[in-house]
């Protein structure tokens, strides 16, 4: 996949490289440590709370896939752990925890090979989203690598916020 990247033409997608969440290797591998490094303090530098996103992309696995393997639904397991951020920091009720995922979540829709599930295959959806005004914000995240947790029990992972312009 490709993804190519130039000067602001009007109508695509902004890339907002001053609201990047990277979480190193080297940090606590803990959910809440990981999405506080990729949701939580981008957001907060530039003054936004998690639910002023539309769209989070995470970990866009296919759970009938991953379903009868024993992971459970990666997707929804990521929109909880998000949605639950937001319950902890008083930005959400815990009663609208269940709709936060139907609101800000995505369906599982790509193959679990490698990073392919990541964020990115939902960007072209993201694009024709933003263009016909269903979404202003998205949150792309990239979080752990099958790999490396499996050999070394660490995380690692990097996010962009995605505007319309």
């Amino acid at each position: 996949m490709a993804v190519l990247v130039g000067p602001s033409d009007g109508e695509s997608p902004l890339l907002r490289l001053d609201v990047v969440g990277r979480h190193s290797v080297g940090a606590s591998g803990s959910a809440k440590q990981i999405y506080e490094s990729l949701v939580v303090r981008p957001l907060e530098r530039a003054g936004l709370c998690i639910s002023d996103i539309d769209k989070y992309a995470v970990e866009l696995h296919n759970p009938e896939i991953t379903e009868p393997v024993g992971s459970g639904n990666v997707p929804r397991t990521n929109y909880r752990t998000i949605g639950g951020m937001a319950v902890l920091r008083g930005e959400l009720s815990r009663e609208e925890l269940d709709g936060f995922e139907r609101r800000h979540g995505l369906p599982g829709f790509s193959p679990t090979q490698g990073h392919i599930p990541a964020a990115l295959p939902y960007l072209p959806h993201l694009r024709d989203a933003m263009r016909d005004g269903q979404v202003r914000r998205a949150m792309l995240i990239a979080k752990g690598s099958l790999f490396l947790g499996k050999m070394t029990t660490l995380a690692d992972g990097m996010s962009v916020l995605v505007e319309r312009p």
